[in-house]
């Protein structure tokens, strides 16, 4: 979550954000990979992501709650590192701007204790990619759950593009972010403490070690 803010004579017009899961009519079971364009789609691979997705039962984890970062134990934590690897084998032409955070630099950040992950993506000439991932993370799944997929990965908070998306406020859709940063080279991505730990009923399913393609371990 870090960077130097743009000018504004330097910032192109801001894309609209990813519809909020309220507003959102289409189930993650219309997603195919045509769904996810962009310099980073390789097909088969996210297209496998959403295919995985729909393996699920009706039963879901709960949203997960504001649980801001308290302590400082600044290494990197197994599900945050799982869903970074995910992510970058399902777009391989973005990248990491890092998990950690020192804990000496100011300001409170779930980096700060490994449970953060920031998505390197531009959103002048990779909009579609980031805009794909936050879709498929805040569409509803086949049983009607809301943000599905976020909340199978323990997904706490997004933030791009100048908007900030909570799983604890889902309902609000996406709100105006006020950070010192507008989050338009990069997705922050804040997980819950079992998100991260990589409790959360996508790991139990899939495993740690899950590729982009995943093959449950175990029926839920």
């Amino acid at each position: 979550m870090s960077g130097k803010r743009k000018t504004e004579g330097e910032r192109a017009p801001r894309r609209a954000p990813p519809p909020g899961p309220v507003a959102r009519e289409v189930a993650i079971s219309t997603v195919t990979a045509t769904t996810w364009p962009g310099p980073g789609r390789r097909a088969g691979t996210v297209e496998g992501l959403a295919a995985a997705l729909r393996g699920f039962g009706p039963g879901i984890d709960e949203p997960a709650a504001y649980d801001p970062q308290t302590g400082s134990s600044p290494v990197p934590q197994p599900g945050v590192t799982a869903f970074r690897d995910l992510v970058l084998e399902a777009f391989p032409d973005t990248g990491s701007l890092g998990i950690v955070r020192a804990p000496h630099v100011a300001g409170r950040s779930e980096h700060k204790e490994g449970r953060a992950w920031d998505w390197k993506v531009c959103r002048d000439t990779q909009g579609e990619v980031a805009d794909a991932l936050l879709s498929w993370l805040l569409a509803p799944d086949w049983h009607g759950n809301p943000f599905a997929a976020a909340r199978r990965f323990g997904v706490m908070y997004l933030i791009w593009d100048s908007r900030i998306w909570g799983a604890y406020a889902a309902a609000q859709g996406w709100r105006p972010y006020t950070g010192p940063h507008p989050h338009t080279d990069h997705v922050h991505i804040s997980f819950s403490r079992s998100g991260a730990r990589g409790e959360t009923s996508w790991w139990r399913r899939f495993g740690l070690t899950a590729t982009a393609n995943p093959a449950p371990r175990e029926a839920l």
